[in-house]
């Protein structure tokens, strides 16, 4: 079903009505056995009659079974087993379902030890990526009226479990008191330029600052802060205190309490505190589990058909320049980058299109590693991209992604040893202790085009709002050529993701990281 998953409602879609679990129709084939008996003492004449009523009868029984077909709407499994028998004979059966039709569904979703997690209707353009992969394909080539029982085994549909987001943090932990930014990164805080000695403070910043020097484009500072001080939640889901200060470094406590819940881009998760360690599994529920689906096709249809691209005002161009700017860990970057990536799809090199990252951080270390990984597959192996990023946003499970998608690992650890150089990202990081540290890597463009947040959208150098669906976004970039390619008359799916990973419908959403 769709990628990303609630409880009672994994695979919603924007209009999704909850029913209970359905009784599946069962085909109950049964053999029959016939037996006889015979006096034991026969004439030959006899047995001779017998022996070739014998074979008549098993010649009759093998030529029946030759010919035997299974009822309309039964569904078997490889080894020939019916699985599900549907409920209308065939001359009911209705359109088959297709690559590229819309189809509505009735679905029960269980676990192997027949717990059900998920049961509703949905509907969705098949092969559109709306879904799950095993769904998808589950789908394909059933009747309208046609009932079935598909089991999906994990890499169809919600991945291995990723021991890479399994997060652990300490409760205590140290900061560097120096810190070194630039003058543009000053300004950007504090809305002001830097004056030497001077104590300053923001909403957005961890601790006081104060101005020690200032060299050329280079501002030298130092936390302050006095022990015992609460720092509310901020960049962090919990309140911080301030535990010890010396000359070079300031020591912090996260005021987490075991089994406290949070809410995270994989909604929300349960954070475990022991021997001095916070613990946050950030996995998919569903992860490395086989489900097993029941699905009744309800409507075949064709795809809602394209509207008239709306005159956005955007400047044209022959080959137009898409700047998406997001988040890697922010919701709804997230749910902007799953609209944006099947239009990278379609267009190809037609048109400009690339990911690119807000000049500050939200979401910790997991999200600098994220968008340094990403800039360097786009970077470096360009053609790996779209695989890896539609795996991403859909599972968040990393390393089964760069499988996935070929990505050469030697080649992209290189590239991030360098871009953490050039940019100076571990560093930034480490030394700011801002609720939002800053990310450099498309600082300049941000400036240019007053990136405030995750997602901003910008085509041919304009900032544009648009419906966060693979279909909106393709009439706004398809409005921006001089001349729209043969690609633009195709029609996506108009329906928008959810916030987060996972890839099921959801409702409207203009939210920002």
């Amino acid at each position: 079903m769709s990628k990303r998953g609630r409880k009672k409602g994994y695979m919603e879609s924007g209009v999704s009505d909850d029913v209970g679990e359905k009784a599946a129709p069962k085909h109950d084939a049964k053999a029959k056995q016939v037996a006889g008996t015979g006096p034991s003492k026969m004439l030959n004449n006899r047995k001779i009659i017998y022996a070739v009523i014998l074979v008549v009868a098993v010649s009759l029984v093998a030529w029946r079974l030759s010919t035997f077909t299974l009822p309309a709407g039964t569904t078997t499994d490889i080894t020939g087993q019916v699985v599900q028998q549907g409920t209308e004979p065939a001359s009911q059966l209705g359109d088959i379902v297709k690559a590229g039709k819309n189809v509505k569904v009735e679905y029960t979703g269980k676990l192997l030890d027949g717990e059900e997690f998920d049961s509703g209707d949905i509907e969705f353009v098949v092969g559109s990526g709306q879904m799950i992969e095993g769904f998808d394909e589950a789908v394909v080539g059933m009747r309208v009226g046609e009932e079935k029982t598909a089991t999906l085994p994990p890499e169809k549909a919600y991945g291995a479990r990723d021991p890479t987001r399994v997060m652990t943090m300490p409760v205590v932990f140290a900061m560097e008191r120096d810190l070194n930014i630039t003058n543009e990164q000053f300004e950007g805080a504090f809305g002001e330029q830097p004056e030497v000695g001077k104590t300053y403070e923001a909403e957005n910043v961890l601790l006081p600052l104060i101005v020690i020097d200032v060299v050329g484009d280079t501002v030298f500072l130092k936390w302050t802060a006095e022990v015992g001080r609460l720092i509310p939640a901020s960049m962090e889901p919990w309140d911080m205190g301030v535990v010890s200060v010396n000359e070079t470094s300031i020591t912090l406590e996260r005021k987490a309490t075991d089994g406290m819940k949070i809410q995270t881009v994989m909604g929300e998760k349960e954070v475990s505190v022991k021997d001095g360690e916070m613990t946050i599994d950030m996995n998919h529920e569903l992860a490395g589990k086989t489900l097993v689906f029941t699905i009744k096709v309800l409507s075949v249809t064709e795809p809602p058909s394209q509207q008239q691209a709306p005159d956005l005002g955007i400047p044209k161009s022959d080959k137009p320049k898409v700047d998406v700017f997001i988040m890697s860990y922010c919701p709804y970057g997230l749910q902007m980058q799953k609209a944006v990536l099947p239009v990278m799809e379609l267009l190809g090199d037609k048109a400009d299109i690339t990911i690119k990252w807000v000049s500050y951080i939200m979401h910790g270390k997991t999200e600098i590693d994220e968008n340094t990984r990403q800039y360097c597959i786009q970077l470096e192996q360009e053609d790996k991209y779209i695989a890896y990023a539609k795996c991403f946003t859909l599972s968040g499970n990393v390393e089964s992604c760069l499988t996935e998608a070929g990505v050469d690992t030697a080649e992209l650890d290189s590239c991030i040893a360098k871009a953490d150089k050039e940019f100076n990202i571990t560093g930034l990081y480490e030394g700011s202790g801002s609720s939002y540290p800053p990310y450099m890597i498309d600082a300049d463009e941000n400036a240019r085009f007053g990136v405030g947040g995750s997602p901003t959208f910008v085509i041919n150098g304009k900032t544009i709002s648009v419906t966060r669906s693979p279909e909106a976004v393709k009439q706004a970039v398809c409005a921006s050529f001089n001349n729209p390619p043969g690609e633009c008359s195709q029609t996506l799916a108009s329906s928008q993701a959810s916030p987060g990973f996972g890839g099921n419908p959801g409702s409207d959403s203009d939210g920002s990281c």
